[in-house]
């Protein structure tokens, strides 16, 4: 799940990750981050993702 946020370096007022947990054991841990891409990469994943 969503559980918080980083700001992002270069785009003053964006996202630039998400941060990611999972219960463990009943126990809320990190288990990574999420980095936003370019949107030309967004559209790229996309497109291969709906293609199969």
């Amino acid at each position: 799940m969503i559980v918080g946020y980083e700001r992002s370096p270069a785009a003053r007022g964006q996202i630039g990750s998400l941060i990611l947990a999972a219960y463990k054991k009943g126990v809320l841990v990190h288990v990574g981050s999420v980095e936003r891409g370019s949107r030309k990469s967004r559209r790229r994943n996309s497109v291969a993702c709906s293609t199969g």
